[in-house]
């Protein structure tokens, strides 16, 4: 059973696994702090999270809303965004709603764009595959379940 479509928020009861970080977690990298309900990578040499890709021995999550006052998170053009050294939390497994610009397929593998950790429902040239898998569809601009126990419903 899916629980409710909120942006970024579990989809169902299913596990769910943090990137492990070690001691201290991950924080939001600067200048610009790392924007949640998308894709991050995280630098564990540095303890810093970004959505963009700057080496390969980096692992990809997906960034989570964090709860917390309003000094930790801040809105940019429709987006939302961890602030710079703030914690932050990737999730390296698990059912989530995300959005997607371009609509998303249901059995398609989720890859993320390296340049801004956007979600894409099937091949893109220079995306990088995800270990999710799209579980319902979606029209451009609206929220699917992704998921990295099933790759069907």
């Amino acid at each position: 059973m899916l629980r409710p479509a909120i942006e970024g928020s579990f989809a169902s009861e299913n596990p769910r696994a943090q990137t492990l970080a070690g001691v201290g977690a991950l924080v939001a990298s600067e200048p610009d702090g790392i924007e949640v309900c998308a894709f991050g990578w995280a630098d564990l040499d540095t303890g810093r999270a970004s959505n963009e890709r700057t080496n390969a021995r980096q692992q990809i999550g997906f960034v989570i809303p964090v709860c917390g006052t309003w000094q930790r998170v801040y809105v940019n053009l429709g987006k939302r965004w961890i602030r710079p050294g703030l914690e932050t939390t990737l999730m390296s497994r698990g059912d989530f709603w995300v959005r997607f610009a371009d609509g998303a397929i249901r059995g398609q593998n989720v890859y993320a764009n390296p340049l801004d950790g956007a979600p894409i429902s099937g091949y893109a040239v220079g995306a990088e595959l995800t270990p999710w898998f799209v579980i319902t569809s979606c029209e451009p601009g609206k929220l699917a379940v992704i998921s990295t126990w099933s790759n069907s419903t």
